[in-house]
């Protein structure tokens, strides 16, 4: 099973803009089954990756505001990032300004 993370966005028309932070095994950003931008570089996340992924999707009129959904059992996940990661993931997006709110469930 992959480590996954949903990423939803909050843009200024209203509308919802979900996307998927998945390890195979390394990090990458997805919509759907399309591969947004892959970080071969390592399986753990890295800072920066997020601002990264922001100017591949710089089309999307953003509110600035998201929602990170994790299966609060995701650390589980063996032989994907570490226990860090979550933490690491939500510093990256608010350094770039956005707020975030995560779900666990």
């Amino acid at each position: 099973m992959y480590l996954c993370f949903t990423l939803i966005f909050k843009r200024n028309d209203g509308y919802q803009e979900p996307f998927q932070l998945i390890y195979e095994p390394c990090p990458c950003w997805k919509k759907g089954d399309k591969r947004i931008i892959n970080f071969n570089k390592s399986p753990h996340y890295q800072k920066g990756s997020f601002k990264e992924f922001i100017k591949h999707i710089k089309s999307i009129d953003f509110d600035e505001q998201c929602v990170l959904i994790a299966d609060k059992n995701w650390n589980n996940n063996s032989g994907y990032d570490d226990n860090n990661a979550l933490n690491r993931i939500i510093e990256d997006i608010e350094t770039e300004g956005f707020k975030v709110v995560v779900v666990q469930f």
